[in-house]
């Protein structure tokens, strides 16, 4: 990453950031959103940036005030000369949490876990999505069109080995499905 940033797209982080600007706006699509801006504490104080949908309680967070989220690396940009981090998927997490409550692993490593089968269903480029859920509660999903998970229902318990593919929207997304 560049110098005035930190991590690597796709990392999974947990960041006490101090508020700096929480600016209420509107797309040109008519979209309403807060456009949230920050400094990552235990990062250096170094700046990071997000987007909000309004009336969330990380919305409602004041300039000034200090938050602990948990939230990936989507990006490293420029705007206007200043560098920031671009954070996504934040969510609020208690004060003192030192790893993640919502994702496993990080992208490229290998997970194995004991599963509940939540959904399975056609996959829009063939294959099957399939949704899971860990005893802990965390959510896993997967297009898979190669592994014997395709033949998978709701409700079945899985022991599964998997590649992280990706964090994204409260999910890890796997590949390479071994079970």
């Amino acid at each position: 990453p560049h110098p005035n940033c930190f991590g690597h797209v796709g990392l999974v982080g947990i960041y006490t950031i101090k508020i700096t600007t929480n600016r209420n706006m509107t797309s040109q699509g008519g979209n309403n959103f807060n456009l949230m801006k920050g400094q990552a504490l235990n990062q250096g104080n170094k700046a990071v940036t997000w987007f909000e949908s309004p009336g969330t309680s990380i919305s409602n967070s004041a300039v000034g005030s200090t938050i602990t989220v948990e939230a990936s690396i989507k990006e490293h940009s420029q705007y206007k000369g200043v560098w920031s981090t671009t954070l996504s998927g934040v969510t609020l997490v208690p004060q003192g949490t030192t790893s993640s409550v919502t994702y496993m692993g990080a992208p490229g490593s290998t997970i194995s876990e004991r599963v509940k089968i939540l959904s399975s269903k056609p996959a829009t480029y063939g294959g099957k999505e399939v949704r899971m859920e860990t005893s802990s509660g965390k959510k896993l999903i997967a297009y898979d069109s190669h592994s014997q998970l395709q033949l998978a229902n709701a409700g079945e318990v899985w022991e599964i080995t998997a590649k992280v593919k990706k964090h994204n929207r409260g999910m890890t997304q796997i590949y390479y499905i071994s079970s």
